[in-house]
């Protein structure tokens, strides 16, 4: 199952999360998902179905651009191309920000 790092919310306690944290989903993307992942594993306690939930905190295609720590946009493409230093959110040192 494809689920989402929504699940957990985004007042993270920890990093790197782990199942056995609070999953505070603030969205309805989130809570349909971590609803999705709370089926699926009573299937697997319950019947022994077996299951696997991977958690992609970013996934993108032809419509969207890289999400990066500053945004959807991508400018930073041609900063690249322009020989112009990448801009990053605060200090550089985050793992990930999500755009808001």
């Amino acid at each position: 199952h494809c689920s989402s790092v929504a699940t957990y919310g985004r007042n993270l306690k920890q990093l790197p999360m782990t199942e056995d944290g609070s999953h505070l989903p603030e969205s309805d993307y989130g809570k349909g998902k971590l609803e999705a992942d709370n089926y699926l594993l009573s299937k697997y306690y319950q019947e022994g179905l077996p299951v696997t939930i991977v958690k992609p905190a970013i996934s993108y295609g032809p419509r969207f651009g890289l999400l990066r720590q500053i945004g959807k946009d991508i400018q930073w493409l041609a900063r690249i191309k322009a020989g112009l230093p990448i801009l990053v959110s605060g200090d550089g040192t985050s793992l990930h920000q999500f755009p808001a």
